[in-house]
């Protein structure tokens, strides 16, 4: 029994790890540069898609269907739920860019059990999601 409860909790951190190095928090000095150069174009929000999947996380697809480069795109996403409602997880950013005609996947990990609620929004577009957690499995059913 505790070397079961030993692979798990070394699988949680690994799996916690794994996700924590696909999100972008910050913008750094190139980004930063770019940002401010008269020449880049913002990207309104219609030209933003937002997808929500499961899996062995919580996967935010944000895609660029627009003409032209995304620059400093805030996210931001509430994950709350579970039994007893022991889910209570935020999450937020800034994405430094997407290139037009591309995609970009946060990966959230999440660990419990029970239905969960998920609210992300990417600049102004909003969606909600309802889902299931299994430990470390996240079934998404609307």
């Amino acid at each position: 029994m505790r070397h079961i409860l030993t692979t798990v909790l070394v699988g949680v951190l690994v799996l916690s790890g794994l996700g924590a190095g696909t999100t972008s928090t910050g913008i750094d000095d190139e980004d930063f540069q770019i940002l401010n150069d008269e020449s880049s174009i913002s990207v309104s929000d219609d030209e933003l898609e937002v997808e929500i999947k499961g899996g062995f996380s919580i996967h935010l697809i944000v895609r660029n269907i627009g003409d032209n480069d995304a620059y400093a795109v805030e996210f931001d996403i509430t994950v709350t739920g579970g039994i007893l409602g022991m889910i209570n997880e935020h999450y937020g950013g800034i994405i430094s860019s997407i290139p037009f005609n591309s995609e970009y996947s946060l990966d959230i990990p999440i660990f419990g059990f029970g239905p969960i609620n998920i609210t992300a929004t990417v600049e102004e577009n909003t969606i909600n999601a309802k889902g299931f957690v299994l430990f470390l499995f996240v079934l998404i059913i609307t």
